[in-house]
């Protein structure tokens, strides 16, 4: 058996902004992943304000045109044996990620795409005719899908085969201090931005039901 490691091109965002991806991009360049595969990053990172992603604006086309470029030479350069790319689930973020796809399969390259969200199939039944052809084209393309959960294997397995998608939850290595924990008091840790799609109304309208509940 051959020793030698298959080369991934890993695309991804690096914090700031200090978001689920570019965190969880961050966790994984820094894991014993890099010890079994040769992990080639191409940092997609803009460090402006998250306001501006997947923004219409001239910096986010530049930016999608300089990783293309860059996307291309490192699959001449680097000659990987798999790209993997972040899946967007917005217009704007899906159109740039199917560049990324197209590039890969151009020479000839496995891609592994990656959703951090849930919203996927909604946003693809609310597109129009034209961008639906487009998605169905492009993601049929890909050899590998990972999601959060088994319960959102159905956001793709009627466009990619369910052996091909893979369920990998969100995690990372976060060290706590059980000394200074209070039991006396409850804490609550809301993981996501605090906007209307992450849930953070059905936490603060699930909070004072909790506390009726657990209260002594």
């Amino acid at each position: 058996m051959s020793d030698k490691k298959y080369t991934v091109i890993f695309l991804g965002k690096l914090p700031p902004p200090y978001i689920g991806p570019s965190v969880a991009c961050e966790i994984i360049l820094n894991s014993k992943l890099k010890d079994e595969f040769n992990l080639i990053h191409l940092d997609l990172s803009d460090k402006r304000d998250i306001n501006t992603l997947a923004k219409l604006d001239l910096t986010n086309f530049y930016l999608a045109f300089k990783q293309y470029f860059l996307l291309f030479w490192y699959c001449i350069r680097y000659r990987p044996n798999l790209v993997y790319v972040p899946a967007g689930q917005t217009n704007v973020g899906y159109t740039r990620d199917a560049g990324y796809i197209l590039i890969a399969k151009l020479f000839g390259i496995k891609v592994l795409t990656h959703l951090r969200g849930g919203y996927f199939l909604n946003w693809y039944n609310e597109s129009g005719k034209t961008m639906k052809s487009f998605i169905r084209f492009v993601h049929k393309k890909v050899n590998g899908q990972i999601v959060l959960g088994n319960n959102l294997r159905k956001l793709f397995n009627w466009i990619v085969p369910d052996e091909k998608i893979f369920v990998i939850p969100n995690g990372g290595n976060f060290p706590v201090n059980y000394n200074e924990r209070n039991n006396n008091k409850v804490k609550v840790l809301f993981l996501g931005n605090y906007v209307r799609t992450k849930g953070v109304l059905e936490a603060l309208y699930a909070a004072p039901l909790v506390y009726e509940k657990i209260k002594t």
